[in-house]
């Protein structure tokens, strides 16, 4: 089926060095109790549905909430978002609010977003809920600290799951002065998702991009780059062999690399298709 495209790329929060604190029950006043670990960063930033991840413990008619803050490395700009959960109850709210100045998630300035689309909350039931749930994200700046709070409201008994947690944007503009950008082959970053669309099973697509070494006077040596799918391949020609790693001695400051192409195989019938998102991991050896 079509689904619509993403203008964004979804935030690696759970390599980035993004840390996520949350509390049970409380509100943002309570403060965080708890702090997810990296296996539990993964889960809730991948496509599946299978991890459960309890939210609340059953209560026979009321509202229960669950805050969490999300402190990231850097100023991002959201732009979009997307969650998923198995919900038995009513969901009365949801809340994200942005922070520059905040020390520990409670204190501090905080800016609440807009949904002009909706609430980006959906269902676990659908199996495309990690395309068709993204749900834009209007902030009048960007944030270094996000916090969410969401509340359910049940007549009955029952337990309620939250499962997953997708943010889309980028890194606030001047905020990592040495990086690396993804670009098309004029030198322009990527910021859209690279979508591969619909097409027949058995059918091979090749894509391709540039490296830009974003720093204005340092070069960036040992350039790895890494894709994490078994369905995608990477090589410097067009004609392959292609490989899941490539290595760049070096990138000088404001240039790009060669042209990297990237291969993806869509297997004969009878494939099960499912959720495929491969990541583009890149990591500098030094910067001199």
């Amino acid at each position: 089926m079509p689904y619509q495209e993403l203008n964004h790329r979804r935030i690696p929060y759970d390599i980035d060095g993004t840390v996520v604190g949350y509390n049970i029950g409380q509100d943002y006043a309570k403060g965080i109790t708890d702090w997810l670990s990296e296996s539990q960063l993964s889960a809730i930033n991948d496509e599946g549905t299978s991890t459960l991840w309890k939210s609340n413990e059953g209560s026979y008619g009321g509202s229960v909430q669950r805050c969490m803050w999300f402190f990231f490395p850097e100023a991002r700009e959201i732009e979009a978002s997307n969650w998923l959960g198995s919900w038995v109850r009513s969901l009365l709210r949801f809340e994200m609010q942005g922070s520059n100045d905040t020390t520990n998630g409670m204190d501090g300035t905080w800016e609440t977003a807009v949904f002009p689309s909706g609430t980006p909350m959906g269902s676990h039931t659908v199996p495309s809920w990690w395309r068709i749930y993204v749900k834009p994200v209007s902030f009048s700046t960007t944030y270094k600290t996000i916090r969410i709070k969401f509340e359910l409201y049940s007549s009955y008994d029952g337990d309620s799951y939250f499962r997953k947690a997708h943010f889309y944007g980028r890194k606030a503009y001047g905020q990592t002065p040495d990086d690396i950008l993804i670009c098309n082959a004029d030198g322009n970053e990527k910021t859209a998702l690279l979508d591969w669309g619909d097409r027949p099973e058995g059918t091979t697509m090749i894509k391709s991009f540039k490296l830009k070494n974003a720093s204005s006077n340092r070069i960036a040596s040992g350039v790895n780059i890494q894709l994490n799918h078994g369905d995608f391949g990477l090589s410097f020609s067009e004609d392959g062999p292609w490989t899941a790693t490539l290595d760049i001695a070096s990138i000088a400051p404001d240039n790009l690399s060669a042209t990297i192409y990237i291969r993806n195989l869509l297997g004969a019938p009878p494939l099960i298709l499912g959720p495929k998102a491969g990541r583009c991991i890149i990591t500098v050896g030094s910067w001199t």
